[in-house]
């Protein structure tokens, strides 16, 4: 049985985009810095979670991904999917585009308490060069060269999955691919940023933290 967090990720000085829902992580605007907020800092008790340095990305850049893993736990799989309409377990989890990738490289990455409002610092844990048909992409973990294509612009994932844990725990980190802006369509899937960014609850594992909501404290 597998079990996914719905928890919520604070990159740091990122405006970032979310998506409310099982099986999508939810990341938080970041507006604020370091120096306008003190800050207690906390161990994070957190199942398997992250947050990518970027909201989109296009052909040929790179976007990069940052990691916390359950303390005594090193092992976790990257995964990259487009969102599509294949349905399993209940998520549409879509297309898999490349992976699984097996890291070791987990830690615990703990958070302060004004963390929903500051953003995070974590280290860099793994990176994703998008591919175009001229060059290559560089997949997560390993480094090794990803075919050259095209990938469909579209709502992608990195799903990371916690391989110690009993249950698989695992966690979305949703990001956007885009087309080169020549190539840029007529018609633009619109993301309700304002709206998911409202129930954003990180870092409480249900309601509460940064959300507006169900008595959170603004």
């Amino acid at each position: 049985m597998e079990t996914s967090s719905r928890q919520t990720i604070a990159p740091a000085h990122h405006t970032a985009f979310l998506l409310l829902g099982h099986s999508l992580s939810m990341v938080l605007l970041s507006l604020a810095t370091p120096a306008q907020v003190s800050a207690l800092d906390l161990i994070n008790y957190h199942k398997i979670e992250g947050y990518s340095d970027i909201q989109s990305v296009g052909p040929e850049e790179t976007i990069k991904f940052h990691v916390h893993v359950p303390e005594g736990r090193s092992k976790y799989t990257v995964e990259i999917f487009r969102y599509g309409l294949t349905y399993i377990g209940g998520n549409a989890v879509g297309t898999r585009v490349a992976g699984p990738f097996l890291a070791t490289n987990g830690m615990v990455r703990n958070y302060t308490e004004n963390s929903h409002a500051t953003g995070l610092t974590w280290p860099e844990s793994f990176k994703l060069r998008i591919p175009s048909p001229v060059l290559a992409g560089e997949a997560p973990v390993t480094s090794a060269a990803i075919a050259k294509t095209t990938w469909k612009s579209g709502i992608y994932t990195a799903k990371i999955t916690d391989v110690d844990s009993p249950t698989k725990d695992y966690f979305h980190i949703t990001f956007v691919v885009k087309d080169r802006a020549a190539s840029r369509k007529s018609i633009a899937l619109i993301a309700s940023t304002n709206t998911w960014q409202a129930y954003n609850f990180w870092p409480e594992p249900y309601w509460g933290g940064s959300s507006i909501y169900s008595g959170a404290v603004p």
